[in-house]
């Protein structure tokens, strides 16, 4: 039987494992693969390259490694405290001796607000000018204007922009005035919109309701409020978009982290611009707009929660959890 190694194993598999001994294949991709256990939400098995994610088992492995070796939706998986096996595949992916990964608490507490607000403007620029045109990238071009009550419209971007421009404008409105029934209002006209494994705009939520739980005390509603947004997210996107985009969503929506957005997240607010390029890049990288989506997501939660302290010298924050 082939086997391969996993480096990492998310703070959340364990969870998913207990009491169930088996599952299948959700769907097999160029970097990873979901795996569906019966009332549980989905595992995720991916590249060692995105980082650590809540619910996934990291792996080091080439594009395309898993169709080469004949994983195929459908297929059963047998699963044991160290290993998951696929017999159909004559495969094994052993996590025994991995990693449990955990979100870095560690970083330090305050944060020039100058140097964040800089960097943001310098990720800004990096995403319009190096992040897919394609799907809601054309959004970095016009960021600014989505804080805007009557903004300048989106006439000139494509359709999809065009067709989330207004809520999307409403929802950060919302967030900006802490008033729920608003985001409550704006997230039905969202949520799910885009195709593909996960949408486009779901992509950015992900995001979005990640950066605001990491920053979320600079928000007038706080961690109480986040929390609100967040449950009416995972809510909402059970019946509007597919399964992984849901799997997602459900995660971050209660705070679990991921680390390759944890990351240009703390590049802005406190890093030099040799290591701000590497971390957008790196984000934007990820599938063919996603990374872009999801680093336009990151931004409007940061850009909420930079103007919701803009009176302060400095940026600080609670313990993280």
């Amino acid at each position: 039987m082939n086997s391969l190694k996993a480096v990492s194993v998310g703070y959340r598999v364990k969870d998913l494992f207990e009491d169930r001994k088996t599952g299948q294949f959700h769907s097999v991709h160029s970097h990873s693969a979901y795996c569906s256990i019966r009332m549980r939400p989905l595992l995720l098995i991916h590249g060692s390259v995105l980082g650590g994610i809540p619910f996934g088992i990291g792996v080091d492995m080439g594009k395309g490694y898993f169709k080469e070796v004949g994983l195929c939706r459908g297929m059963r998986v047998h699963i044991s405290d160290r290993s998951l096996c696929i017999p159909a595949a004559d495969f094994c992916i052993e996590f025994g001796d991995a990693k449990v990964w955990y979100p870095e608490n560690n970083r330090p507490a305050h944060f020039s607000l100058p140097r964040a607000e800089a960097n943001f403007e310098q990720a800004l620029q990096l995403v319009a000018r190096m992040g897919s045109g394609q799907g809601l990238g054309e959004l970095s071009l016009v960021l600014n204007d989505l804080f805007l009550e009557q903004g300048n419209g989106a006439e000139h971007l494509n359709l999809l922009c065009q067709a989330c421009f207004e809520p999307l404008t409403q929802l950060i409105s919302g967030i900006k005035k802490n008033d729920l029934a608003q985001v409550e209002n704006a997230l039905p006209c969202l949520i799910g919109l885009g195709i593909g494994l996960t949408p486009s705009m779901d992509d950015l939520i992900t995001a979005l309701i990640s950066t605001l739980y990491l920053l979320c005390d600079r928000l007038p509603g706080g961690f109480e409020f986040v929390s609100a947004i967040g449950e009416r997210i995972s809510r909402l996107s059970r019946s509007r978009t597919t399964l992984v985009s849901h799997t997602n969503l459900v995660y971050a929506s209660r705070g679990d982290r991921f680390e390759i957005l944890d990351d240009l997240i703390w590049s802005i607010l406190s890093s030099s611009g040799e290591d701000l390029v590497e971390k957008v890049g790196k984000l934007i990288s990820f599938g063919a707009t996603s990374g872009t989506e999801l680093a336009i997501g990151l931004l409007l939660g940061m850009k909420l929660a930079l103007d919701g302290g803009s009176e302060m010298n400095a940026l600080s924050m609670r313990p993280l959890h």
